[in-house]
């Protein structure tokens, strides 16, 4: 009697870790994918402010060519 409640607590507890593991895969993969998410638009910001930058530059010239 004792040793089957004894088993049925070892196979409750490892039910319960095996849970606890997978929800714990699912979190690591869930950060993995928003991290990835995160550096692709931090590329494409850092891409459109050089873009933006380059254009603004681009623009202005600082050599006055009205000298007579």
């Amino acid at each position: 009697m004792r040793s089957d409640i004894i088993i049925a607590v070892g196979i409750a507890l490892t039910l319960v870790f095996l849970a606890l593991y997978w929800e714990h895969i699912q979190v690591k993969k869930m950060f993995a994918a928003t991290t990835n998410r995160i550096n692709k638009i931090y590329d494409s910001v850092k891409a459109f402010l050089f873009v933006h930058f380059v254009e603004s530059v681009g623009e202005t010239n600082d050599i006055d060519e009205n000298l007579n």
